[in-house]
């Protein structure tokens, strides 16, 4: 159910966002702040019943220059985060549909269309190296967490003459603290495509925790910056 959740939630939003948007057009000139946010997920994108009873609100970011980021793939077996080539201009939009459970739309920008190719040749070329499994153990104050990562890395659908490429990252993890363990879980699901100047995705993303007491279920993007 897990990995059917995420694909569905992803699967659901990535066609309407790409294609649909000017940022995902097929043009080669880099967007404004505005348009780039114009082309982003907003509430109105995310389906009734990924809502679950509740009003979905847009929170967007735009960063733009060396604070801008790279689209994040997989963690090496030190648990660091494997990202692409840095973007330009960064725009991220991301929709809480529960606890713990997020949708999000990420187009990173570069400042010429043969800069976005490079940039998308580079990132598939480190999706294929990523670790099917990885293992990390971190102690630290008393408190000890280990985290198995499983991940999957598929080729999708084309648009706009190219093949997307897809992630599925499982999360499974246990923290002892205070003589006491607990475990938690998580699933992050990312489409990316290139388009135009930018490589554009389009995330779910979800975490649970459980075990002798309950945390407050925290949310767990496709990667950290």
């Amino acid at each position: 159910m897990r990995p059917l959740l995420a694909l569905t939630a992803s699967v659901a939003l990535t066609v309407p966002l790409v294609v649909a948007q000017p940022a995902q057009a097929a043009a080669h000139s880099p967007l404004s702040e505005r348009g780039l946010a114009n082309s982003s997920l907003g509430a109105a994108d995310v389906p009734r019943w990924m809502s679950r009873g509740i009003t979905p609100v847009a929170r967007q970011t735009f960063i733009k220059g060396s604070l801008a980021g790279a689209p994040p793939l997989c963690v090496d077996q030190s648990g660091e985060a494997v990202r692409g080539r840095q973007a330009r201009q960064e725009m991220s939009s991301t929709v809480a549909t529960r606890t713990g459970k997020e949708i999000g739309s990420y187009i990173y920008q570069y400042r010429t269309r043969e800069a976005a190719v490079r940039a998308w040749s580079a990132l598939n070329s480190l999706a294929a190296q990523c670790e099917g499994r990885v293992e990390v153990d971190v102690a630290d104050d008393g408190m000890a967490t280990r985290v198995v990562i499983n991940t999957e890395v598929n080729q999708t659908r084309t648009l706009f003459g190219t093949s997307g490429l897809t992630l599925f990252l499982d999360y499974d993890g246990v923290v002892e603290a205070f003589d006491t363990e607990f475990a938690w879980f998580g699933d992050s699901y990312v489409s990316y495509y290139l388009a135009g100047t930018s490589i554009v995705g389009v995330a779910f993303s979800g975490i649970d925790v459980g075990g002798p007491f309950r945390l407050q279920a925290v949310t767990l993007r496709p990667l950290s910056r």
